[in-house]
């Protein structure tokens, strides 16, 4: 009976290890930002096929993007910082 007892608490054991290092592996934050919007002419009316330019603020990183038939514009893995339009 104690063997079983024994194989029961080292397979638990296992089974915690197991979770927390797959807790350390997958870290639940993401560092990096996007930045989606809208392109409006001035009465309201989406523009599409609009040219996006984003450029990092403290450095010379840009980024280009197109507004599609909707007038929407997306743009993904963004570094954290300020940023202006170009």
């Amino acid at each position: 009976m104690s063997w079983l007892v024994r194989q029961v608490r080292t397979i638990g054991c296992l089974c915690v290890l197991l979770y927390c290092a797959g807790a350390l592996v997958a870290p639940a934050q993401e560092f990096r930002g996007a930045l989606r919007g809208v392109v409006q002419d001035a009465r309201g009316g989406r523009v599409p096929a609009a040219k996006i330019v984003v450029q990092a603020a403290e450095s010379s990183l840009g980024r280009e993007a197109s507004s599609d038939t909707r007038g929407e514009f997306r743009l993904d893995d963004l570094l954290p910082g300020a940023y202006r339009c170009a």
